[in-house]
């Protein structure tokens, strides 16, 4: 798969292939957890490709073109902003309906997941915890929210879904404890929204779907951060700093 989505980026084939389907809705987000880019140019075009281990091969053949230049590892956050608005304003005139593109997407069909960085895992001791990496998730957050500023310009009627806050990443999502691994009430948020936005049930509106695992979010928080009535050992050493307190306090009466 990764290869696949890797050849769909070298060859510049995506818009071709959605344009193909037979989809009526297009869901699109712009996180990413492979951030590293790489710059490769030719005499005529330029582009950037994720840099994925497991795909280095590819970059030894790209390398082997004489044609070609490659340069690695490039930050997403170096890249400048112009650039992000040419590549958002070519994207949009490409997958946008019109009587001159019939095969696009009417915006009011694309919809955008507006997918961010969960700021902290939750872990099977019932404690959110930061990640195992360096993920700079408040930097990224900042940057991934100037991508949808910057694309919604250019796609102002689609439709938006946003993530609650409080949103947490899973210690047991199938592929890892990792910023974009949410738990699993958000997948089914989600689903809920898509279905409500299409009209394949009437669950609820988006906003109060919004709203209400916003809640559920703010109360599992609260939990999260409670202390369990269960914990004996850490009532009784507090006991016992109360004690040591109260021993003390009743120590130095007497010495006056």
């Amino acid at each position: 798969m990764k290869k696949e989505c890797f050849d769909t980026v070298l060859n510049q084939d995506a818009i071709r292939q959605l344009k193909n389907s037979k989809a009526k809705i297009l869901l699109i987000d712009l996180a990413e957890e492979r951030l590293g880019r790489c710059k490769i140019k030719s005499e005529n075009n330029e582009m950037f490709l994720p840099i994925w281990s497991k795909v280095d091969r590819i970059f030894e053949n790209i390398s082997k073109n004489p044609k070609l230049h490659i340069d690695k590892n490039i930050s997403p956050l170096d890249i400048e902003e112009k650039e992000i608005r040419r590549k958002f304003q070519q994207f949009a005139e490409d997958i946008t309906w019109s009587e001159n593109n019939p095969k696009g997407y009417r915006q009011e069909d694309i919809y955008v997941i507006e997918a961010m960085y969960a700021e902290k895992v939750l872990s099977n001791n019932g404690k959110a915890r930061d990640y195992v990496g360096n993920y700079q998730v408040q930097k990224y957050n900042q940057w991934f929210r100037k991508l949808y500023t910057i694309l919604y310009e250019y796609l102002p009627n689609c439709k938006k879904i946003k993530l609650p806050p409080l949103t947490y990443a899973s210690e047991n999502h199938i592929w890892g404890g990792a910023p974009l691994y949410y738990t699993d009430d958000i997948y089914v948020y989600i689903a809920n929204v898509i279905d409500s936005l299409t009209g394949a049930t009437m669950i609820n509106t988006p906003e109060n779907l919004f709203k209400e695992q916003k809640l559920k979010n703010r109360l599992k928080t609260r939990v999260l951060n409670s202390e369990k009535l269960y914990c004996i050992d850490k009532m009784q050493q507090k006991i016992r700093e109360l004690e040591a307190n109260i021993n003390k306090i009743v120590y130095e009466n007497q010495s006056k």
